[in-house]
């Protein structure tokens, strides 16, 4: 008795069939081949991030307020800026929330200024050591655009100057 695998092709169907299923073990095998090496050729194709801020001296600018800032970008069409920043000393970053003295934003180019925040400044989030978080400003007129070079007020006397928009 012959065994169903092993019985020859006698009809133009069963040489269909047979074909279907080759060149499907085929597609496959070439998906998974790719599935496993495309990261490798993906990785070595796109440059390593770099941080924006890279070149900045926070130093004074941290230990005034506790924070240090991660990244400056146009939002929302261009109508709003959102500030990340990253907190070191929760006692100090507080001031982020001073509702007398907003966050300011300033173009150093067109010298406008920005102050609105997007939302309710006041905040009843705990700031942990090491969280992000941000703060959104309405970019009233588009007064700051990516590409620009803006300096960030914090309190009445904290400043970072030189911050580039993304």
């Amino acid at each position: 008795m012959q065994h169903a695998s092993t019985k020859p092709v006698t009809s133009f169907r069963d040489m269909w069939n047979l074909i279907g299923l080759a060149s499907l073990a085929l597609v496959l095998a070439g998906l998974t081949l790719w599935l496993l090496t495309w990261p490798k050729f993906w990785t070595a194709q796109q440059p390593v991030p770099s941080d924006p801020l890279a070149g900045l001296a926070q130093t004074a600018f941290t230990e005034a307020t506790g924070i240090r800032i991660l990244l400056v970008f146009s939002t929302a069409g261009g109508g709003m800026i959102d500030v990340r920043y990253q907190v070191i000393d929760p006692d100090k970053a507080v001031i982020i929330h001073d509702t007398q003295n907003p966050p300011r934003l300033m173009n150093e180019t067109s010298q406008k200024i920005i102050d609105r925040p997007f939302h309710d400044h006041s905040s009843r989030t705990e700031l942990r050591t090491g969280g992000t978080y941000q703060e959104i400003l309405v970019n009233e007129g588009g007064a700051i655009k990516p590409g620009d070079l803006i300096t960030i007020f914090i309190g009445s006397n904290a400043r970072l100057e030189h911050v580039p928009v993304q």
